[in-house]
């Protein structure tokens, strides 16, 4: 019996080491909170480069206490979730550095039980790049959009693996080409290969 005891320990202390190590050198921002106070209890180097903080400034306090929520309402939102689902995947929120510049995570996070009472375990990803390139991306489509609209011109793309041609609104008014959803993008004639 004590040497099951003592194995079941050892599987357990490395199971722990193990947790301790990845979470301490996962690159996204990790942390743990108690649920009963919203407490932070841990965190990540990750979590400590993302918002600007040192660890003794944010461990003991909640996420509140920092302000690092640039909406309350998304944190209410994400804990309600998190209760009624206990795991929540690809939430978007936009929070707040200590220096005052703001960010763009996409945070997963779960109800787990530590030490019989229930934390939640979140990791943070930085998607600000991407959500900064996504909005690039629209204006430059409207921009175009616009643009085609004044000059009368269009656009389309050939896909030829699909056998497939998709145009711009302006170049299906140009050549009266109705937009329903009942119309199919429309067939490309390719010449066979034997010409």
């Amino acid at each position: 019996m004590t040497i099951s005891s003592n194995m079941n320990q050892n599987s357990n202390l490395k199971s722990g080491e193990q947790f301790e190590r990845f979470f301490n050198l996962h690159p996204d921002a990790l942390s743990i909170t108690q649920i009963r106070n919203g407490k932070i209890v841990e965190v990540n180097n990750g979590y400590l480069k993302l918002i600007g903080y040192q660890r003794d400034e944010v461990i003991g306090e909640t996420t509140l206490d920092i302000n690092i929520w640039d909406n309350v309402n998304d944190r209410k939102e994400l804990f309600n979730k998190l209760v009624k689902e206990k795991t929540v995947k690809d939430f978007e929120a936009t929070f707040i550095r200590k220096d005052g510049s703001k960010f763009y995570g996409l945070i997963t996070a779960s109800i787990v039980d530590l030490e019989n009472e229930p934390h939640v375990i979140s990791i943070t990803r930085d998607i600000t790049e991407s959500k900064l390139l996504e909005k690039k991306l629209t204006n430059n489509e409207q921009l175009l959009k616009e643009t085609q609209q004044i000059a009368g011109l269009g656009t389309y793309v050939l896909d030829i693996s699909e056998n497939r041609w998709t145009s711009s609104e302006v170049l299906d008014s140009i050549f009266g080409i109705d937009e329903s959803p009942d119309v199919p993008s429309m067939p490309v004639l390719l010449p066979s290969s034997s010409l």
